[in-house]
């Protein structure tokens, strides 16, 4: 894991794999996946010569969290990770949840982004305008319930469904 430190003083973790000196692209996990994510996209990342970093959104994994954070917070942090790593134009992965950030990213650093991917793309279970949607799951109302009512169960659960770094 590597960290930078944001404005505000918090820290944004990521998990780098593939080819370090690849196009970058930015791998933003599901919901309670932590960025160690991305280590099942290594091999793949390195055969395509790409550079993945792969990220914990505030609240997961070694990034601090955000109490009342907002989907469209995400994109400043996304920025400031972009200057410190000195990352002018990179690609983004987004993965379930992960999906609706990727968006939220491209929305905002468009002239940056040539290409986002989502991949079985839902929306964010953070926000409540989803929460109160028809298009929650009722699977996934109940892993956000037991994400508020029993966070660590809730997170050792996902820690087992995570693939360790290689």
């Amino acid at each position: 894991p590597l960290s930078i430190k944001l404005k505000d003083g918090r820290a944004l973790n990521r998990y780098e794999f593939g080819d370090r000196g690849g196009h970058p692209c930015l791998f933003l996990p599901g919901a309670g996946t932590s960025g160690l994510g991305g280590a099942a996209l290594a091999e793949t990342a390195t055969n395509a010569g790409i550079r993945l970093l792969s990220l914990d959104r505030p609240g997961l994994g070694r990034s601090d969290p955000v109490p009342q954070r907002r989907l469209r917070d995400w994109p400043d942090d996304v920025e400031q990770l972009a200057d410190v790593l000195g990352l002018h134009r990179f690609g983004l992965l987004g993965h379930s949840v992960g999906g609706a950030y990727a968006l939220a990213v491209t929305q905002r650093l468009e002239d940056r982004i040539p290409l986002t991917v989502i991949g079985s793309g839902s929306g964010p279970y953070s926000e409540q305008w989803f929460r109160d949607s028809a298009n929650m799951s009722r699977t996934s109302r109940q892993y956000y319930a037991l994400a508020i009512r029993a966070p660590r169960l809730f997170g050792a659960m996902q820690m087992a469904n995570t693939p360790r770094s290689p």
